[in-house]
């Protein structure tokens, strides 16, 4: 659809009056503009126009990126054998290259969203929740088979 009046002059002004009364308000906003790319259409609000779309452009892309990389994470049922990581190994440069993953332990109980009660394999009872974020699946690795191909 193309809309067309005359107007005395062509500043930006007059196409910003014009693209409102005559676009905007008969229409709706519109996605797109085409123009020829006239000085009119290179105006300070247009041009901030552009940077806005492209900011909300690249932020959508930002959020899918991070959407993908941040999955939700396994949640766990009661009995289900997890290793439990001990962030206080980071910060300690004495043990550089010892585990920093503890267990298995056993989900005891679910405490809250997210976080849960974990026991040992001898049946002790951790004091403190954990988050959900610091577990990952135990895989129990004494019913895999060695397959060796020489």
């Amino acid at each position: 659809m193309a809309e067309t009046r005359a107007l005395e002059t062509a500043d930006a002004k007059e196409i910003a009056r014009f693209i409102y009364e005559e676009i905007i308000c008969k229409h709706g906003c519109p996605k797109k503009i085409l123009s020829d790319r006239g000085s009119h259409f290179n105006n300070k609000l247009v041009k901030l126009n552009q940077a806005k779309e492209n900011i909300e452009k690249s932020q959508e892309k930002q959020k899918l990126y991070h959407n993908k990389k941040n999955k939700i994470k396994k949640k766990f049922q009661i009995g289900d054998k997890v290793l439990y990581y001990d962030a206080a190994k980071e910060k300690q440069w004495s043990g550089k290259l010892e585990e920093k993953w503890k267990g298995p332990y056993y989900i005891h109980k679910k405490v809250s969203k997210g976080s849960y009660r974990i026991k040992t394999m001898e049946g002790r009872i951790q004091k403190t929740p954990v988050n959900g974020e610091l577990l990952k699946e135990y895989i129990d690795r004494s019913n895999f088979e060695v397959i060796i191909r020489i």
